[in-house]
């Protein structure tokens, strides 16, 4: 495929991102849920924004293979997941990035796969 290898890495760097807020989710006292919560909205605005784009530069172009098949539809899966739960509670916050985490995760597997 074309650029599959910079999808792949584009998904895994997001992975990683979504990975390290649960952690601390998990780890940190409450007192430490306004981190949490800003590192979780500015995640959200990132996918948002490559979402709109839909390619991994975020540059206005046609989308490649790649991007069209595995890039796009992870970030707008995961958006999606992330909007749904929007109260900010903790609980919800974690079971969105898990949810969200999923569509991530299965796009990575899949356009590993193909390439």
């Amino acid at each position: 495929m074309d650029n599959s290898a910079e999808v792949a890495s584009a998904l895994q760097q997001i992975q990683d991102e979504i990975d390290s807020i649960m952690q601390g989710i998990e780890e940190s006292p409450p007192r430490e849920a306004t981190d949490i919560q800003s590192r979780y909205g500015a995640l959200k605005q990132r996918l948002i924004a490559s979402a709109k784009a839909g390619t991994v530069t975020g540059d206005r172009r046609p989308l490649t293979e790649s991007e069209e098949f595995f890039y796009q539809p992870a970030l707008e899966g995961a958006e999606r997941r992330l909007r749904a739960r929007s109260n900010g509670s903790t609980p919800d916050i974690f079971r969105s990035l898990d949810d969200a985490r999923v569509d991530i995760a299965t796009m990575l597997s899949q356009v590993q796969d193909a390439s």
